[in-house]
């Protein structure tokens, strides 16, 4: 399993935060998300927020078919953080 960082655009009008590609066994996290995180939060969570992005695609990897919901609750239980302050910082940054 790899993890790389890059632009993965949007998916429904949202900023994809990471995907998984089976065929590369790699995650990807959304680089431009971690940076605009870095810039208006700081590293600490920025670093928190890709922490949590790998653990939600290594739940999907590790438990095909998984919601959303259950990938954003493992990610919660192991790191701490709920995913949702992510998505609500990206709010409030975009403002």
């Amino acid at each position: 399993m790899r993890v790389r960082f890059d632009d993965l655009g949007e998916w429904a009008g949202s900023a994809l935060f990471s995907e998984y590609d089976p065929e590369t066994e790699t995650i990807a996290v959304n680089l431009h998300v971690l940076r605009r995180l870095r810039a208006t939060h700081g590293a600490r969570f920025a670093t928190r927020f890709a922490t949590c992005a790998v653990l939600h695609e290594l739940h999907h990897v590790r438990v095909p078919g998984a919601s959303e919901a259950s990938a954003h609750t493992f990610a919660h239980a192991v790191c701490g953080d709920d995913p949702r302050i992510f998505e609500a910082a990206l709010r409030g940054a975009s403002r």
